[in-house]
């Protein structure tokens, strides 16, 4: 069952997916490995690899406080989850 705060952070994102497409291409050189982020869809691979860098493959399992301490790895799972990361990641600074 999905969260309250994890539907609020889907719908601020419905609201910025335009950005997000924008923010997304700012990492489109970026190279990751098929067994480097198991389970992520590629593209947004590419965007956690980007932000986070050598982090990334601890981070998608890591227990995150603004997804309502819920991994990245299991939050993709459902539309609002997934989108949820997406926002989460077009927060953190770069």
């Amino acid at each position: 069952m999905e969260r309250h705060k994890i539907k609020e952070l889907a719908t601020i994102f419905d609201s910025l997916e335009s950005e997000y497409c924008n923010f997304s291409q700012h990492f489109d050189g970026i190279s990751v490995e098929e067994n480097e982020l198991p389970g992520i869809p590629a593209e947004l691979a590419k965007v956690i690899k980007g932000v986070l860098g050598a982090q990334s493959s601890k981070w998608i399992y890591r227990k995150v406080p603004a997804l309502d301490n819920q991994c990245a790895a299991d939050m993709i799972k459902t539309e609002a989850g997934y989108k949820a990361v997406k926002l989460i990641l077009m927060r953190m600074p770069l």
